[in-house]
């Protein structure tokens, strides 16, 4: 039986109150939501046993807020593939970074309360000018004089600008824009089932790359890429945002464009990628298919990821059809200051993405410098399964699920998971002091 050990690091400053009045250690909330001996400059260890024959394992982590953190997916055969990084980022126009004109005839069929609908000017698309649809709204404090944090929502195959995605981020106190990357505006709504139609100049379409041979200016992912920086620069130019605390968020294919974003820009304060990340062309999933070899080469998000300056949070669900967690596990392992949470029954729709706790939770962190995700120092691997968990500024830890599974990672031909997953939920109150 392997023996996988978490150290638990708290903070420096508790400890140091503790020893000096012995009250504050009882009253503090620890491990699992109980009270917990804390000694200075020790450290907590909880043993997570693997199963004998495991092949693939990873450990979620919940706090008492009960926002979860994930370990990296770590496999017994420890062979990954070189990630495919680029130096250079995308050249996109200076256009993107200028507060674009705004057009006041978009029709708005949703009406959704204190959502305005508008078009803005995208980039030339094969010579010809270009408008985006989108949806903004502001909290209702927002001012010149009280100014607050901002939001990009990138939406994902068969999406669209959302109003209600724009009002939930309203209601946490941030200004939001969701915009149509492929040229469409709903016409009407039920129950988020929304009937979309073209609009007149509403540029290029995703057509899975069947334009990649085609000038890079002129592809569907280079627009909507461009489009989500011009929403960025829409955003700062008002003067009720905080300019420097802008953060974007996509789902799926959208989490694929946020991907995008970041790695070649520095101006979000925050990302938080939905399903869609790098590593595509290495995916035990459908976008294999996809991300070709010679698509991966230009467009998969695993060449910037580098180069990412952007706090950012990785979110898949664990048996998810379209993109694998191996390349979730990838894309977090290769992209600095990440976080990656790993949630068992995500399913894979709008809703389902922008749902997750941890978003808000993660942003306002972030943005207000509230309490945070917990904090991975050490990554656990194959032989040497010792995590490190940094509980310092966090809701404290509450629960340890040890995942495990004696199959490897594995899809069958209609991209459903075939792993069986063991789960064992650790004692957080076993541990013993290092």
């Amino acid at each position: 039986m392997m023996i996988a050990v978490v150290r638990i690091y708290v903070s420096s400053v508790f400890l140091f109150l503790a020893l000096v009045h012995p009250l504050l250690a009882q009253e503090q909330n620890g491990i699992g939501g109980k009270q917990t001996k804390l000694q200075a400059d020790r450290c907590l260890e909880i043993p997570l046993p693997l199963p004998p024959g495991s092949k693939t394992f990873y450990v979620n982590l919940s706090d008492s807020a009960d926002n979860l953190i994930s370990t990296y997916l770590v496999f017994s055969d420890t062979s990954l593939p070189q990630p495919m990084y680029s130096a250079e980022r995308i050249c996109f126009d200076d256009r993107v970074w200028q507060a674009p004109r705004i057009y006041d005839d978009a029709p708005d069929s949703l009406n959704y309360p204190n959502v305005r609908a508008f078009y803005y000017a995208g980039l030339d698309y094969q010579g010809h000018p270009t408008k985006v649809f989108a949806y903004a709204g502001f909290p209702a404090k927002a001012s010149s004089a009280s100014k607050v944090p901002a939001v990009v929502l990138v939406h994902g195959g068969g999406g669209t600008a959302f109003p209600q995605w724009v009002k939930a981020w309203n209601d946490e106190g941030f200004a939001a824009i969701a915009m149509d990357l492929e040229g469409h505006q709903p016409s009407s709504s039920h129950d988020l089932s929304l009937l979309l139609s073209e609009h007149v100049l509403g540029g290029p379409r995703n057509v899975m790359f069947e334009d990649i041979g085609k000038s890079i200016r002129d592809q569907w992912l280079y627009h909507a890429v461009a489009d989500v920086y011009i929403a960025y620069s829409l955003l700062a130019s008002d003067e009720r945002v905080d300019r420097r605390r802008i953060g974007v968020t996509g789902i799926s294919w959208g989490g694929i464009i946020t991907s995008i974003a970041v790695g070649n820009a520095d101006c979000f304060a925050f990302a938080i990628p939905v399903y869609g990340c790098g590593f595509l062309h290495t995916s035990k999933a459908m976008y294999r298919k996809t991300f070709t070899d010679h698509v991966a080469k230009l467009w998969d998000p695993s060449r910037w990821l580098r180069l990412i300056k952007t706090p950012t949070f990785w979110i898949n669900g664990e048996s998810d059809p379209i993109f694998s967690i191996d390349a979730t596990t990838k894309t977090a392992r290769a992209t600095p200051n990440s976080h990656l949470t790993i949630i068992p029954d995500l399913l894979h729709s709008h809703i389902h993405g922008w749902s997750p706790r941890e978003i808000v939770a993660f942003t306002k962190s972030v943005v207000s410098g509230g309490k945070g995700p917990l904090r991975i120092r050490r990554q656990p691997t194959w032989n040497d399964p010792t995590i490190e968990i940094d509980v310092t500024g966090s809701y404290g830890l509450k629960s340890v699920m040890l995942i495990s599974s004696q199959d490897t990672l594995g899809y069958d031909a209609q991209n459903h998971l075939t792993t069986v997953w063991l789960r064992r939920l650790i004692d957080p109150q076993v541990f013993s002091a290092e």
